[in-house]
């Protein structure tokens, strides 16, 4: 069916239905709903979308304030799967490639003496000692994720893990022996 919506370009109609109102409002919440819910199970190409020109109106409703909360996931999803093969990206997980940078060893952390400087340069513009500042966050977020370095070393050099597969090669061993005794003990129970 959804093969046959594409080809007669009902998508047209669709754009139609979930365009805002000449008064401005969005159309009513069912409509809106059942229509978000009927395209997020469509498969529809990227050349039905430019036609339609649907996409430009969910785009829309990602960025429209007075939109619900529900309905605007369901469009945030629908703008990722529709521009997913514009972009050249693949949905899965394992293809993700995430920028990495290595950790720098010649960094030094800062000196407590130095912390403390910049707190007391801080507190000069405060009218009142004593009071209380909202927290403030001075990190930011962050594009690129640090190398991870325990997998860079070669297997079997790391001397905790050696110790860590020696101590669970002894215990499958302990765990071995003892089964085979229980088993030896059930059949000579089962004999008598």
């Amino acid at each position: 069916m959804s093969q046959s919506i594409l080809d007669n370009n009902l998508l047209e109609g669709v754009k139609k239905w979930l365009d805002p109102l000449p008064d401005k409002s969005l159309p009513a919440l069912n409509i809106q709903k059942d229509l978000f819910e009927v395209l997020s199970k469509m498969y529809i190409d990227t050349n039905s979308l430019k036609e339609s020109g649907l996409g430009r109106v969910v785009l829309f409703y990602t960025r429209c304030k007075r939109v619900t909360p529900a309905i605007k996931r369901a469009a945030d999803n629908l703008i990722e799967v529709w521009s997913r093969p514009i972009i050249k990206r693949s949905a899965s997980y394992r293809d993700r490639e995430i920028p990495t940078a290595a950790f720098d060893n010649n960094h030094k952390p800062e000196k407590l003496s130095v912390i403390l400087a910049r707190a007391r340069e801080s507190e000069v513009g405060r009218s009142r000692k004593n009071a209380v500042r909202i927290p403030e966050r001075e990190l930011g977020t962050y594009s690129i994720a640090p190398k991870p370095n325990m997998g860079s070393q070669a297997p079997g050099t790391n001397p905790g893990a050696v110790v860590d597969v020696e101590r669970k090669r002894n215990q499958q061993e302990r765990l071995r022996k003892m089964q085979r005794k229980l088993a030896l003990n059930t059949q000579k129970n089962s004999r008598m």
